[in-house]
């Protein structure tokens, strides 16, 4: 696991330095730069050591010195391509994982990446062709970002790299803005950053000339298999797809540990692992001394399986590391900050550990599923024509009656309504369920100044329209939908920056490619089979989990915004969310801020405080990444 940068027709040896500082959390082991001064070609990686500690030095070239790449991952199936191209007359000079990558692609050139097994970024120089490639992983685990301007490529597995570069300028994309408002991430290329975006997921990019091609040389496949009736016909092959892939996974020369919630895709890898590993597993958990703790259902899990288990309970208001997360992940995320503290603390014990994201995504685990199987089949029926005539204009003339009936208190009742009442319109529905707010004209003009609504409305509902447009088990579109994007643009994001800025590497042997191929052939009335979550894997993990851990309900690894907004949310949201600041910066009005703030606290306001803290989150962006306001400043200021 590393960080990797570079430039490509412009830089020096100086600024490729200077950029692979910035990603120094990564990789803090060594330094590995690739300088070609003729070429223009400059690329460099900060390696954090896990496979072949003494030896597996980066960039790796092939026999010739032709071909030179270096990488950011973990590559699973390394030994037996090495024996296969050994075979082929191929040398190696060290057991690392990397080295295999410039004779695979002497073999089979641009395809290479599609014989690779892992979580990958990947930046390869073929001086004979004169062509640079980026590769980024099939799932899209790994990030890479780039940098295009006038014949010249720049790239990095963090922004912040990017930034060192001086014709690089921090600026806010309010498109990419409005996209984090409303849904919490930004799907795609988008960035919050203009004129940054992202490698996509199974993309093979190639620069040649000062010319940038991109290439998909992956993407899943969405194929029902018509032999698959019932839970029962999946659940073995399942097992042993999972069992297989924790299994690849547990390899390193360095400590390993498996982060454990309690809930069933975490205790399923426990489990697995347990079978699979020679000695005791460490796990680790995490609680915010909350109501949602999960603290006693992962120590039952531990004490079933005999995990040497570590647990710390944080005790300081989650704004205080804020700052820091928004740093590292480089967006303004709160769903980042428990993850942010839990690898602080993982990282503390060892250098690898082991997630289970990945099985809601697969497997349809998450509670928004409960939401849809009562109008699922009613999408179909009342279709777009049908919610315009009928249900959209119910929904206005009820928003009409409630607003004089204060709506921030009734906010959970007409997010409900909402919801119900854009049946027949699935791309509006689904990010309704993820907190879309687009459609809601009141809300629309309520939250932005009149100059920040150019341009933005219906921006949300637009993207998501063609991923809605297949006509089948709608259940099935928000699976994919929620596997393609908040999956990759949002959870993994998280799990990789916040684990990298303590210089630990996360494994999601739920995204082993053969265990998602297989687990898009199952059809959706066999994943949800008796209106349940989860079915298949919660009947393949029977007898290998106890009893109260696949009947426990999910809840989710987060906070409450309810209990942050009265730890020191509203503290904070005072003092650094002033009218002065605000009508300066020209995005939000202020009156909408300070009537959250006035407002006595509700459960039912919990949509409210969360926007609040995105909008909190957007100003320490700004000062960090605009403003450049340099760390040590944030931690000397009062949080509350």
């Amino acid at each position: 696991m590393c960080g990797i940068c570079g430039t490509i027709g412009f830089g020096d040896p100086i600024l490729l330095r200077q950029m692979a500082e910035q990603l120094h959390h990564r990789g803090p082991d060594e330094y590995g730069p690739f300088v070609d001064d003729l070429a223009q070609v400059f690329f460099a990686n900060r390696r954090l050591s896990i496979i072949d500690l003494a030896e597996g030095h980066q960039p790796v070239y092939s026999e010739d010195g032709a071909v030179a790449a270096v990488l950011n991952g973990e590559l699973y199936n390394f030994l037996e391509l090495r024996r296969e191209l050994s075979k082929k007359g191929h040398s190696f000079r060290s057991r690392s994982d990397t080295e295999i990558i410039p004779h695979l692609y002497e073999e089979f050139g641009e395809d290479f990446p599609l014989h690779l097994d892992g979580m990958f970024a990947i930046a390869l120089w073929d001086a004979h062709a004169g062509r640079f490639f980026l590769v980024r992983d099939h799932i899209g685990i790994k990030p890479l970002y780039i940098w295009e301007n006038g014949g010249r490529l720049a790239f990095a597995s963090e922004v912040k790299a990017l930034l060192a570069i001086p014709q690089v300028e921090a600026k806010l994309d309010r498109n990419a803005l409005h996209f984090l408002l409303n849904i919490r991430f930004n799907p795609l290329e988008q960035t919050l950053f203009e004129g940054i975006r992202k490698l996509s997921s199974g993309t093979i990019l190639c620069f040649e000339n000062g010319v940038c091609s991109h290439r998909r040389y992956w993407s899943p496949i969405y194929r029902a298999d018509a032999s698959i009736h019932r839970p029962e016909d999946c659940i073995d092959e399942t097992r042993r797809l999972l069992g297989r892939a924790v299994r690849k996974q547990l390899v390193s020369d360095v400590p390993l540990g498996i982060y454990l919630s309690g809930g069933i895709d975490s205790s399923a890898i426990v489990a697995l692992a347990s079978e699979a590993a020679g000695g005791r597993l460490k796990t680790y958990s995490l609680g915010f001394n909350e109501p949602t703790d999960e603290l006693e259902d992962a120590a039952a899990v531990a004490r079933f399986f005999g995990t040497d288990h570590h647990e710390e309970t944080i005790g300081f208001d989650a704004l205080s590391v804020f700052p820091e997360v928004i740093y590292h992940v480089e967006e303004p995320k709160e769903n980042a900050i428990q993850l942010y503290l839990l690898s602080r603390f993982t990282a503390r014990h060892v250098k690898v550990v082991l997630s289970g994201l990945g099985g809601d995504e697969l497997f349809g685990g998450y509670r928004i599923f409960d939401l849809i199987r009562p109008t699922g089949p009613w999408h179909r029926i009342i279709g777009r024509t049908g919610n315009a005539c009928l249900l959209w204009p119910l929904r206005n003339l009820i928003i009409a009656v409630t607003q004089s009936f204060g709506p921030m208190s009734l906010d959970l009742f007409r997010r409900g309504m909402d919801y119900l009442l854009s049946t027949g319109v699935p791309a509006r529905a689904y990010p309704i369920l993820r907190n879309m707010w687009e459609h809601d004209r009141r809300l629309f003009r309520a939250i932005y100044t009149d100059e920040a609504q150019r341009g933005m409305a219906g921006k949300v509902e637009a993207f998501f329209t063609p991923l809605f447009s297949s006509g089948g088990d709608v259940r099935e579109d928000f699976l994919i939908t929620e596997f393609s994007f908040k999956m990759v643009d949002d959870f993994l994001m998280n799990e990789d920056r916040t684990s990298m800025a303590h210089s630990l590497e996360t494994r999601v042997p739920f995204l082993d490619r053969d265990l998602v191929e297989f687990a898009f052939t199952i059809p959706p009335h066999v994943k949800f089979a008796g209106g349940g979550l989860k079915v298949v894997l919660k009947k393949a993990m029977e007898g290998i989990l106890p009893p109260a851990t696949l009947q426990k309900p999910k809840w989710g690894f987060t906070f409450d915004s309810y209990y942050q907004f009265r730890k020191d949310l509203r503290r904070v949201a005072e003092r650094e969310l002033t009218r002065e600041f605000i009508e300066e910066q020209g995005i939000f009005n202020y009156d909408f801020i300070a009537r959250i703030l006035r407002h006595p606290p509700r459960h039912s306001m919990r949509w409210h405080y969360f926007l609040l803290w995105l909008i909190l989150g957007v100003k320490y962006w700004e000062d960090i990444f605009v403003r450049q306001i340099p760390m040590e400043q944030f931690r000397e200021r009062k949080t509350g």
